[in-house]
């Protein structure tokens, strides 16, 4: 009976350790060659893309066309950065650079991913619920988000604006930022409404 007991704690144990998982497993980037070729003085160099990636899957995909080389590079981010968990997340919706950083909205996972636009890896996650489009103007970034009011906090990194009943789309015109007119206010839907 005791030698049944040790056979059967030895199995569990061995169970136990082969279960564990031992490597972390990275998408590596695919690399395929662009049919237009080669263009050394080209400028830009290259654009980046994210890829959406479908609801509720996590997979988001950050691809970039390198116009010098001739490279579309698939799944970027994945290989840059392999220590973020769950890669850049679910459901990418707005991409741009503004100064040397990269900046990914990434819609489900409710964060906006700050990059280095050269190298790819990972800055800094800023958490924003339901964020959808970003711009810039002045030295700050205006993000999009289907949410109630944000409190601005003057202590803060990162100051946010609340323009409550407005649709999610902006632009700039001269100085202000603005927004699509809110959707109750009985005026011209196509008429700018300041915000802030």
């Amino acid at each position: 009976m005791k030698r049944h007991t040790l056979y059967i704690i030895g199995i569990l144990i061995g169970c136990a350790f082969s279960s564990c998982r031992k490597i972390e497993i990275v998408v590596p980037s695919e690399y395929e060659l662009v049919s237009d070729g080669i263009h050394p003085e080209a400028n830009p160099q290259g654009m980046y893309l994210v890829n959406e990636g479908n609801m509720g899957s996590n997979k988001c995909t950050l691809d970039y066309l390198d116009y010098v080389n001739g490279y579309y590079i698939r799944n970027l981010y994945s290989e840059r950065n392999p220590n973020v968990v769950k890669e850049l997340g679910d459901v990418g919706n707005d991409i741009q650079i503004y100064g040397s950083k990269l900046y990914v909205v990434v819609n489900c996972s409710h964060k906006v991913e700050v990059l280095d636009a050269r190298t790819c890896e990972r800055i800094t996650q800023i958490d924003i619920p339901n964020c959808r489009y970003i711009r810039f103007y002045r030295g700050n970034a205006y993000v999009t988000s289907y949410v109630g009011p944000v409190q601005i906090d003057p202590n803060s990194e990162f100051r946010r604006l609340s323009c409550p009943g407005v649709r999610q789309y902006g632009f700039r015109h001269r100085t202000k930022p603005f927004q699509a007119s809110p959707k109750d206010s009985g005026r011209d839907q196509s008429a700018p409404y300041p915000c802030g």
